[in-house]
């Protein structure tokens, strides 16, 4: 048996453990979120440097397109659960009440750039991928399509709005 002296350390001890156990453990949980929205929203950053390529030899137009596209569809989408996940269960398991101010704005624009994302911009890419891809198949020179021109200024005017939303949760 123990004595109440050592009962006593052994509670505190065990009291102590579980403490840095669930701090370690908080900050592995941010930490995991903070290398999806960097490994996988980050990778958007990208886009800025794909468009003009493109745009300069229309010819890779659509790989290029379509290398957005699946960057979109395999990193982009899959990594915007992961950070909504994570995000939510680091603010269930820490110190936030739900009412801080920048908290509340980080979540609506992250649900106002995953809505860009899905509803304009992805589907956007798409068009413009089809139509480059068309114009390609044909073999004729000449200016893209209206409707080709139309989908990259919605997402080349999107882009920049987007990206200063991405900075300003981060900041």
């Amino acid at each position: 048996t123990r004595s109440p002296a050592q009962s006593t350390i052994c509670r505190i001890l065990w009291h102590d453990a579980r403490v840095i156990l669930a701090l370690t453990g908080y900050s592995v949980l941010v930490g995991f979120h903070v290398i999806f929205v960097v490994a996988m929203l980050g990778v958007t950053f990208t886009y800025p440097l794909i468009g003009p390529m493109a745009k300069a030899q229309p010819q890779h137009a659509p790989f290029a397109l379509a290398v957005i596209e699946k960057i979109q569809r395999v990193i982009v989408f899959p990594g915007v659960a992961l950070v909504l996940l994570t995000g939510l269960w680091a603010i269930s398991a820490g110190p936030w009440k739900g009412d801080e101010a920048w908290l509340t704005v980080s979540i609506v624009l992250f649900f106002i750039i995953v809505a860009l994302s899905v509803f304009v911009t992805y589907p956007a890419v798409k068009v413009a991928k089809a139509e480059a891809e068309k114009k390609a198949a044909s073999g004729e020179p000449g200016p893209p399509s209206e409707a080709f021109i139309k989908a990259t200024t919605k997402t080349r005017r999107l882009g920049p709005i987007m990206s200063l939303m991405m900075l300003t949760i981060v900041f």
